[in-house]
């Protein structure tokens, strides 16, 4: 499996002192590679919470989560999230946007530079993306 959770269970701290509201408890869960998997249910059930495991933002309370056989520690740039709620930065144009990750990571600027413009050039944003 790409993706491999085992005994994944999450609890968060009760409001003043009462006890642990526990969010997951037991998830197992196999994706293989190029699979296309949905998490459905109700609000509140922990369907984001998962997903926040798998991108590396949080640690379960207890069991694993594997992405090609290694524990999964924390964000990785191997690994994506979109997000559901508005994630742009509104005073940034669509190049900076699109750059916004890979500048931040310290790469050169020939290679953000690069990177947008394989991005827009893919997405077809070209009409949206004029660097003036």
């Amino acid at each position: 499996a790409a993706l491999r959770v085992r005994g994944l269970r999450m609890s968060f701290p009760g409001k003043r002192g009462a006890e642990p509201v526990r969010v997951l408890d037991g998830i197992d869960l196999d994706v293989g590679r190029g699979e296309f998997v949905c998490l459905i249910g109700a609000s509140g059930c922990g369907k984001s919470t998962l997903l926040r495991i798998i991108a590396g933002f949080e640690q379960p309370s207890s069991g694993e989560a594997l992405m090609w056989g290694t524990p999964i520690k924390g964000p990785d740039p191997t690994r994506g999230m979109v997000f559901q709620d508005y994630a742009l930065f509104p005073w940034l144009s669509v190049r900076d946007n699109i750059g916004f990750g890979p500048a931040s990571r310290g790469l050169a600027r020939s290679v953000v530079k690069e990177t947008v413009d394989k991005f827009i050039e893919l997405v077809g944003l070209t009409q949206f993306a004029n660097p003036y």
